[in-house]
């Protein structure tokens, strides 16, 4: 089962807040067994944050994470045999104030 979703805040810990609800809502609730790679999306995440400046004017940031993972048997108890877990995070938005300026 694969998922793919974006975000945009004005700070990494709203983007981050925003991510781990969007998962649960969007995700989980529909997919319950991507409570499995939950962690390490929001990790992945995280990471991506790490390299970024704090803040950077006029802009909001938007990230996209997207994943999948693959199993054996059924959805009850899985053998998960695959997984993928990506990011793409950056201070590319314009905030509208910003642009009315």
């Amino acid at each position: 089962m694969s998922y793919s979703f974006g975000v945009v805040a004005k700070t990494k810990g709203e983007l981050c807040d925003a991510a781990a609800a969007k998962f649960d809502e969007e995700v989980v609730q529909f997919q319950p067994v991507h409570a499995k790679d939950k962690a390490a999306a929001l990790a992945n995440l995280d990471g991506a944050l790490a390299c970024l400046p704090d803040a950077v004017e006029g802009r909001e940031l938007v990230a996209s994470l997207n994943g999948y993972l693959s199993w054996q048997g059924g959805s009850e108890n899985p053998e998960f045999i695959g997984a993928s877990v990506s990011v793409n995070v950056a201070w590319n938005v314009p905030r509208p104030e910003a642009s009315q300026a």
